[in-house]
């Protein structure tokens, strides 16, 4: 069978290390996880389990950069009354979202935005390898 497992991994083993530092901290409040497993480590976990790697792709350019770039510039243009208006057109919803409540996203936004060097969005996909028939 195939097995595709799409998530962020910390891009060396070392990257537990950053887990507590204040902007993993902030990320993994916001996004209510725990830690990530490195990228090695999801590849032994699917070596252990039986799978061959079929591919490995880090999709962090085409997913997590826009969405970072996107917060980092949203967050900036918070700080701004024109910016506020510029972005309550753009996205209703943000208009009743308040001068404190702004400075808040700029921090969150610069967290995630010095947080986001040390992992990658990844693809793997495994194979589990055919067993032999017996005729």
């Amino acid at each position: 069978g195939l097995l595709v497992v799409v998530d962020n991994a910390w891009k060396t083993s070392g990257g537990h290390r950053l887990r507590n530092e204040e902007s993993a901290r902030l990320e993994r409040q916001v996004w209510q996880f725990d830690d990530f497993s490195s990228i090695e480590e999801y590849r032994q976990a699917g070596r252990d389990a039986g799978f061959e790697i079929q591919a490995c792709r880090d999709w962090s350019r085409h997913v997590s950069k826009p969405i970072v770039l996107r917060f980092s510039v949203s967050a900036w243009l918070g700080q701004r009354d024109w910016g506020r208006r510029l972005l309550a057109l753009m996205y209703p919803l943000s208009w009743g979202t308040s001068e404190s409540d702004w400075r808040e996203i700029k921090v969150l936004a610069e967290a995630s935005r010095q947080f986001s060097h040390y992992y990658a969005y990844m693809a793997f996909v495994f194979r589990k390898p055919r067993k032999p028939s017996l005729r």
